[in-house]
């Protein structure tokens, strides 16, 4: 587990009705929520929250509250101390938690020589705590790369952004680059090329398609990028793949003769 970096620790004194605009981070953030209540939307989600409640958004979520009740929110964003494992959401605080947010929002407001260092240390203790109250499956970010997966052998023949990939499973592209290739020995874009030009080699085999609709068919931005990678993987040309299949079931074929040749 790596240490934990504070990036940011700040208290935001919310109106009744306010109403924020979405965004996202580049890191985890961790909202304590002392006393106001309202509606978090959260990746197309929506999460009643109340007085003594915390807010984990992950990397690239994006996230928007509608305040009904004016109070007290204070936001830690942190890299590391398995900041990446907390399960995006709303979840209750105890007394440790309301205390450390605390300590961390008047650690930045002070002028103290220690300042950054005191800020890591807190956060780091903030994630440990929300992880000892929402125990964590030590599988649960390598199913994320699963899921990741997944989403990728569904949208074969479409555009898709890795970032958004990254997003939809809440981890940054970083990090579920790593996850990816501790769960299947590749990046997420080796997967996506590589099962794209399997794709296409059942079509090249089974249908009369030209090779630039075949390209299009596995998502491939142009024929010639299409080629370009499907020689890199197989050695030959699209053209000549289809060929020398062609070729062999025609050996297979019965009657067949070397006369015929």
């Amino acid at each position: 587990m790596s240490h934990a970096r504070c990036v940011f620790s700040f208290a935001l004194e919310l109106p009744v009705g306010h109403r924020c605009r979405a965004h996202a981070h580049a890191c985890s953030e961790i909202v304590i929520n002392v006393s106001s209540g309202g509606v978090l939307h959260q990746d197309g989600r929506r999460f009643r929250y109340e007085p003594r409640t915390a807010f984990v958004y992950q990397p690239g979520s994006m996230h928007w509250i509608e305040n009904e009740c004016a109070g007290r929110q204070i936001c830690v964003g942190v890299v590391g101390a398995g900041a990446e494992l907390l399960t995006p959401g709303v979840r209750p605080c105890d007394d440790e938690l309301m205390t450390l947010a605390a300590m961390a929002y008047e650690t930045a407001e002070s002028n103290s020589e220690f300042k950054h260092a005191r800020l890591d240390f807190l956060a780091g203790l903030i994630v440990l705590r929300l992880r000892e109250l929402a125990p964590f499956d030590p599988d649960l970010t390598l199913s994320r790369a699963e899921r990741a997966k997944a989403i990728i052998d569904a949208s074969l023949d479409q555009k898709l952004d890795l970032d958004a990939l990254a997003r939809s499973v809440y981890l940054s592209p970083r990090y579920l680059r790593e996850l990816f290739q501790k769960k299947f020995g590749q990046s997420p874009l080796h997967y996506l090329i590589r099962s794209r030009v399997e794709r296409s080699k059942l079509l090249l085999e089974t249908t009369e398609d030209t090779v630039q609709a075949i390209a299009s068919e596995c998502g491939f931005a142009s024929s010639f990028y299409f080629s370009r990678m499907f020689k890199k993987l197989e050695g030959c040309s699209p053209t000549d793949y289809r060929e020398r299949r062609l070729r062999a079931a025609l050996k297979k074929a019965p009657g067949y003769s070397a006369r015929e040749r």
